[in-house]
C-alpha cells in the first residue's frame, strides 16, 4: 500500500480509537474537531488534497492527544498531596 494512504489510515484508526466518529465531507476549506449533541467528531474536507487533508488529521490528533495527556495529569493540592 501506498506510504500516504497508510499514513492517512493510521491517522483515522487513531481518531476512531480516541473515541470520534470520522465524517467525510465536502467543507470548503473547514474540517477538524467538533463536539455536539454529546458526540464527538472529525470532520475531514473532501475538497482538500490527500496532503492537506493527513496535515489535518494529525493536527487533530495533537489537539486530542493534549487533552487527553491533561485529562490523565494528575491534580495538585488534594488530600493525598498533604
Amino acid at each position: 500500500m501506498d506510504p500516504i494512504l497508510v499514513r492517512w489510515e493510521s491517522a483515522l484508526k487513531e481518531i476512531c480509537a480516541a473515541g470520534y466518529a470520522v465524517r467525510e465531507e465536502w467543507l470548503d476549506g473547514g474540517g477538524g474537531l467538533c463536539e455536539f449533541g454529546g458526540q464527538k467528531y472529525f470532520f475531514s474536507d473532501q475538497s482538500l488534497s490527500l496532503f492537506e487533508r493527513i496535515d489535518q488529521a494529525e493536527s487533530a490528533l495533537k489537539e486530542i492527544r493534549k487533552v487527553q495527556a491533561s485529562a490523565s495529569a494528575p491534580v495538585c493540592g488534594g488530600a493525598e498531596d498533604r
